[in-house]
């Protein structure tokens, strides 16, 4: 069975991801910042300073899911070169790490449709190749897939998967938790009876992905041959809906558990805000359904109610 070196394990997607690989048996190495919670049988743990990056040698694995990054693109913008560090850095030094291993390393790696820029031809496919990054966020993401690649043509990497990920959704853990998500903290906050703020008109199109969707894409990618996870690839769920159209069937969930009213302010942009907030984004899928034969579960409506049910059955308060 494969092997997996698994970055960012106890963040918010690793530790999920973690779970769902421990159950189907494949043997870990974590590499996180963070203390090891407990001993799991099958998993080594390597505690790791991401400004420091001294990350030992590791001969003894077949796949690396890089999950820790900075996330935000206005703390990148606030420290470009920690941004840099953090995204560019930390990926070339745990490359280094693995370049003596003796076995094939399939590398994938997490993006983000915004790499394509305010671009408004709908649906986006991975043929598009004129990318106009417009935060220092997405530059870094950027210059770390240039670098990938060329690990890859100097056979350092065997497999590389660059995934270009939707609106990513579903995370009921952490409700505190600063950048997690505009579409997670307006479900929390409406089911706990704040108004959510939603800036502009509330009518630019967002592709959005539920969590469990995309770990079931992440293990498909894994089980997959060589040839088949090798590449750029959309994981998104396809559809575009408004912001507005999301935000209403959040209140129409809400109402269902009688929770609702809802209430929604729409207000102006702030004056420094990226122009990449009022993109219209919808993503091609078909390429990865092609590949991996992978296709979104998750209806929006469906994800929408399991947030608000765990949240029901946790009572979790704010």
């Amino acid at each position: 069975m494969k092997r997996i070196l698994l970055t960012g394990a106890n963040g918010r997607l690793g530790s999920r991801l973690a779970k769902a690989l421990l159950e189907l048996g494949y043997p870990q190495i974590h590499l996180s910042s963070s203390a090891q919670v407990e001993n799991i049988p099958g998993v080594k743990y390597i505690q790791v300073d991401w400004q420091d990056l001294q990350i030992p040698e590791i001969n003894d694995v077949d796949v690396i899911v890089h999950l820790a990054h900075q996330t935000s693109a206005y703390q990148a913008r606030k420290d470009v070169e920690a941004d840099i560090q953090s995204n560019l850095i930390s990926t070339v030094r745990i490359i280094e790490s693995v370049r003596k291993s003796p076995r094939p390393i399939h590398f994938i790696y997490m993006g983000s449709l915004t790499e394509y820029g305010t671009m408004n031809v709908n649906p986006i496919n991975e043929s598009h190749r004129n990318f106009n990054p417009e935060t220092f966020y997405d530059c870094s993401k950027l210059a770390v897939e240039l670098y990938l690649r060329q690990f890859q043509a100097e056979e350092v990497l065997n497999t590389l998967t660059l995934i270009r990920l939707g609106n990513l959704y579903g995370f009921t853990e952490n409700p505190k938790q600063m950048h997690r998500g505009f579409f997670d903290n307006a479900i929390f906050d409406a089911y706990h009876g704040q108004e959510v703020t939603c800036y502009g008109d509330g009518n630019f199109l967002r592709d959005f992905i539920h969590v469990d969707d995309l770990i079931a894409g992440i293990l498909a990618f894994i089980e997959s041959s060589d040839g088949a996870a090798d590449g750029m690839f959309n994981l998104a769920g396809g559809t575009g809906h408004t912001l507005r159209v999301a935000l209403n069937e959040i209140g129409e969930q809400l109402n269902l558990v009688g929770k609702g009213p809802m209430r929604i302010r729409y207000q102006d942009f702030p004056l420094n805000a990226y122009s990449i907030e009022k993109r219209n984004h919808v993503a091609d899928i078909s390429l990865i359904k092609k590949s991996i034969n992978w296709t979104p579960k998750i209806s929006l409506s469906v994800g929408i109610s399991k947030s608000i049910n765990y949240y029901s059955s946790a009572d979790i308060t704010k």
